[in-house]
């Protein structure tokens, strides 16, 4: 798990550096949305897909050769397995999950998950929805 915990980290430390830029289009739906648009991606990094959070890991930790399809772009399911896989299903979904667009589909909350995440690693995240995060806002 540790380098999945390092990734966090990385990924958490890249967020709050760049919170008012990433701020500006985030959300959990959609990576880069305006007004519940999607934003088309910009470059093979950019999926343009669920996975918003996910989608800015590439800014922060290391693309490899085999991430990317044949065709060259970027295959964020094969990239985010690998920068995070020793992460259970539900551990994923309390950190990644698009759900978040109903309940709290913020940065300051994907923020606040992840740190309580790297606190509390060995909770049961099996009702991950309904995990109490709100001290790390």
């Amino acid at each position: 798990m540790n380098e999945s915990i390092n990734n966090l980290e990385l990924l958490l430390a890249h967020l709050e550096t760049n919170f008012s830029r990433i701020n500006e289009h985030f959300d959990m739906k959609f990576y880069r949305s305006d007004k519940g648009k999607n934003i088309a991606y910009y470059n093979s990094t950019h999926c343009g897909t669920i996975g918003c959070l996910i989608g800015y890991a590439p800014e922060c930790i290391p693309i490899i050769e085999d991430d990317y399809y044949a065709s060259g772009k970027l295959h964020f399911y094969r990239y985010a397995t690998r920068v995070f896989k020793s992460l259970t299903d539900d551990q994923c979904n309390f950190l990644f999950s698009s759900q978040w667009k109903e309940k709290d589909n913020t940065l300051q909350g994907t923020i606040a998950r992840i740190k309580y995440f790297l606190d509390n690693p060995e909770t049961d995240y099996m009702n991950w929805l309904h995990i109490d995060y709100n001290k790390y806002l």
